[in-house]
């Protein structure tokens, strides 16, 4: 059909143009060329057609080849390599100031926590050291002894900190003591001159005082005191030591008098332990009671007893006195550093250091004794003190806050 029709047209072109041969002419130039441009333009389309959009839409249809699994190392390498450089790219890790604002909130919580975790619990066990001496503030025949010997006793054990007993009145001047910086002194409240107590600590140690309470007596003639003190670990500020350091009633001029019953003994030697709150980690310091007596009933200490049976007292009653401390200590499930040696001019020792097991742990061959000259002087004002000092040393648990006990 189409061929006739073309015939056809082909034969009026040639029939107009033997008749009429200038109007077939410009019939011919009007038609031929649109009809070329269109089948050119047509051609064209259908070209792009199949050379892009088709093969396009082929692509996006079928996706990228996959890859079969392999257990080839570099290809997981690769596949790992990818992973993480695309998680690096949505999450920018911070430099080394910890600056970059780009990191996302969860990033940064699970590195504070991180922190945390890491201040909570340090690398190795915090070690603190700590020692007790009573000074004999009423002083020794050279006023400059009791401090020599105090700082060669402390160049050889190194204590963190160290709590004092009849505290002199030149602990106060600064620097007395090389290394060591006078961290409180305190009096009980009616006490006289001397009856202060004290605490000295390292410069260079972990420790730091953070606070300290102060408990008198009011029952003991003396007046006695002790101090309740907080240490907190400097690069771990969560972990902390609890220090009761105590002056309990007794000595010559409270022993004195006899007490009229058990009941008034253990008010006197447990009315300042009683007034902590919370009970400290460690208490040490001068009980004024023999803890080789107590441990040893049948054993009382021969120069002691000689005093006290002058002045009217029975045994019973001089191992109460010696035991009624301790008994409480117990009881409140302390445990005491061994060895138990003389530490006083009189042969007993009413020196000694007790812990609580649950926050301190004893280090090995980590206790002993600062020599004051106590022992071996000729009298009481002979050596710097009429007590030798003790030291021992602990790992602290590190858990969060050690809150005492109750």
């Amino acid at each position: 059909m189409a061929t006739r029709k073309n015939k056809s047209i082909i034969g009026f072109l040639q029939l107009k143009k033997k008749k009429n041969p200038t109007m077939a002419k410009d019939i011919t130039l009007a038609i031929v060329p649109p009809v070329v441009v269109a089948i050119i333009v047509m051609t064209l389309f259908v070209l792009l057609y199949f050379l892009f959009f088709k093969k396009r839409n082929r692509v996006e249809l079928q996706g990228p080849p996959l890859q079969k699994p392999s257990n080839d190392s570099a290809f997981v390498k690769s596949a790992i390599d990818a992973s993480v450089e695309s998680r690096e790219t949505r999450y920018p890790r911070a430099d080394e100031s910890g600056t970059d604002s780009s990191r996302l909130p969860q990033q940064e919580t699970i590195d504070s926590c991180t922190d945390a975790t890491e201040k909570l619990q340090p690398k190795e066990t915090p070690i603190f050291k700590i020692a007790t001496v009573n000074l004999f503030s009423v002083g020794s025949q050279d006023p400059n002894k009791s401090l020599y010997m105090l700082i060669a006793g402390l160049q050889n054990t190194k204590p963190d900190v160290v709590v004092i007993q009849e505290t002199p009145a030149w602990i106060q001047t600064p620097q007395k003591v090389p290394g060591y910086t006078l961290a409180y002194i305190e009096a009980a409240p009616l006490k006289g001159p001397g009856e202060t107590l004290a605490c000295l600590v390292a410069d260079d140690s972990v420790w730091k005082l953070d606070n300290n309470k102060i408990y008198g007596t009011q029952h003991c003639k003396t007046g006695r005191v002790t101090v309740q003190s907080t240490f907190r670990h400097k690069q771990h500020n969560n972990i902390q030591v609890q220090v009761g350091n105590v002056h309990l009633c007794g000595g010559r001029n409270d022993e004195a008098t006899v007490p009229e019953s058990l009941d008034r003994i253990n008010i006197l030697k447990t009315e300042l332990l009683q007034k902590y709150d919370p009970k400290p980690d460690v208490i040490l310091g001068d009980f004024n009671s023999d803890i080789n007596h107590f441990i040893n009933p049948e054993n009382p200490n021969p120069q002691q007893w000689t005093f006290l049976e002058m002045n009217k007292w029975s045994k019973e009653l001089m191992l109460a006195w010696n035991s009624a401390p301790f008994k409480w200590m117990q009881e409140s499930n302390y445990m005491y550093i061994p060895p138990l040696k003389q530490t006083s001019f009189f042969g007993s020792t009413p020196d000694s250091i007790w812990y609580q097991p649950t926050v301190l742990t004893p280090v090995e061959d980590g206790a002993g004794f600062i020599d004051m000259g106590a022992i071996n002087g000729v009298s009481q004002t002979h050596g710097g003190s009429d007590h030798n000092g003790v030291f021992a040393t602990f790992r602290v648990s590190t858990r969060s806050t050690n809150l005492g006990q109750k």
